[in-house]
């Protein structure tokens, strides 16, 4: 009995490393991120619970997301467990959204006919919820922190 629970320590320590190897061998492949700070204001006032996208100009640079906070500061990730965005020009896109209803209990979107159901009201101007039409820039360099702050109107 000793003999086989010195056996699954061995095996339960061997495992441990070979996943910490793992996850380290998956970050060192990344590209290196730049913190960066947003701050979001709309009506001379902080937008708070704002999704704020960064949408790269090169296919080859992943988008970067946050969320603003009481004070409409974001800080936006490309990856999960890292604040910080890979260095690169983007385009900012800002979009809060209110729903309005409920959906009846254990039903989904796709059960309801159209025009049943919740709604969803754009809380800010709509041209800051698209790529296409945001007209708010920022380029992230190799170096940082960065902070910048867009003040949204009508």
């Amino acid at each position: 009995m000793l003999i086989a629970s010195k056996s699954f320590r061995v095996v339960g320590v061997i495992g441990a490393i070979l996943l910490s190897s793992a996850v380290g061998c998956g970050r060192s492949n990344r590209p290196a991120t730049t913190p960066v700070t947003l701050t979001i204001t709309y009506q001379g006032k902080p937008v708070e619970g704002a999704t704020v996208t960064l949408v790269p100009e090169s296919a080859s640079v992943p988008v970067a997301t946050g969320i603003t906070d009481r004070s409409g500061v974001a800080k936006p990730r490309t990856f999960p467990d890292v604040i910080g965005v890979v260095p690169g020009n983007y385009t900012v896109t800002v979009r809060k959204t209110e729903v309005q209803g409920t959906l009846p209990e254990g039903q989904s979107l796709d059960d309801l006919p159209p025009g049943q159901g919740p709604t969803f009201r754009e809380l800010l101007p709509a041209k800051y919820a698209s790529p296409s039409t945001s007209e708010l820039k920022l380029t992230v360099p190799d170096r940082g922190p960065i902070s910048e702050k867009f003040a949204l109107t009508d």
